[in-house]
């Protein structure tokens, strides 16, 4: 929207930021502190929280990811650290509840497929 120069309606909160001032090198800063994925179709999804990468496939248990040391996500190490796992999922799952529950794209199904047991809308 930015890139157009459209404003954007006030009437609803939006996921994300406007890059523009970033590309240009106005700001030096990172962009986000937290940052989430959600492929409904394929029941992925992750959150990266400060240095943490919480990977989801959907059939798999949770991976955990140090960022600082290991940014080619090499090696889980979920089971060292299961409460980085279980606060990046919070957060995860804080952002989901803000999130629509209809998707734009028929046949894409909500957050429910990836997490039924968390109750989610």
């Amino acid at each position: 929207m930015a890139c157009a120069d459209i404003p954007l309606p006030a009437d609803r909160p939006y996921d994300g930021v406007n890059l523009l001032p970033y590309l240009r090198g106005e700001h030096q800063e990172a962009s986000h502190t937290e940052l989430f994925w959600c492929l409904n179709e394929r029941g992925q999804a992750a959150a990266h929280v400060e240095n943490w990468m919480v990977v989801r496939d959907g059939n798999t248990p949770d991976q955990l990811f140090d960022l600082a040391t290991d940014l080619g996500e090499t090696t889980d190490i979920s089971s060292q650290n299961s409460s980085a796992t279980t606060d990046a999922n919070k957060e995860f799952d804080h952002w989901m509840s803000q999130m629509a529950t209809k998707l734009a794209f028929p046949g894409n199904e909500g957050p429910e497929r990836i997490w039924p047991e968390r109750g989610l809308p």
